[in-house]
């Protein structure tokens, strides 16, 4: 069994976009470079407090413990992770499954699981379960593919 990102989708555009901007733009490279836990945080509860000045009270509807577990350090690895690695390799369930048929496997299946993320992230997990709806497939093209097979001696 494997589990490795699919291709396409607007993420992953979005991804690699930001990647070339952190390969190019040496503020934006500091940025992530820096960015912290408590600096998500307080980026956040900067704006909700400019909001407030200028009439909009719809952020404090988002209390301030909330905020701090939508945007923990998990949330901040994986930002580091998407955009910091130089090389992302994506294929295709259909490129991989053709790949695994090639080098002798049989049995291929696909499996998903509902991933169980405790910060912001969790608005996210119905897709890539249901990697197959449209919307998912929208946002994250192939999705997370997991597959599962068995070697043909």
């Amino acid at each position: 069994m494997f589990s490795v990102n699919g291709k396409g989708g607007l993420a992953r555009e979005i991804t690699s976009l930001l990647r070339d901007k952190y390969a190019q733009d040496p503020d934006f490279k500091a940025l992530i470079d820096n960015l912290t836990e408590d600096r998500l945080v307080g980026t956040v509860q900067w704006l909700r407090s400019s909001m407030s000045k200028h009439g909009d009270e719809y952020a404090k509807r988002l209390s301030s413990k909330v905020l701090k577990e939508l945007l923990d350090k998990d949330l901040v690895l994986t930002i580091k992770d998407r955009i910091q690695a130089p090389v992302y390799h994506e294929n295709s369930e259909e490129e991989l499954v053709a790949w695994l048929k090639q080098n002798g496997f049989a049995k291929i299946e696909r499996l998903t699981r509902y991933p169980r993320y405790r910060n912001v992230r969790r608005f996210l997990s119905p897709l890539y379960y249901e990697y197959h709806h449209p919307v998912a497939r929208l946002f994250y093209g192939s999705g997370f593919v997991q597959l599962k097979a068995i070697k043909v001696e």
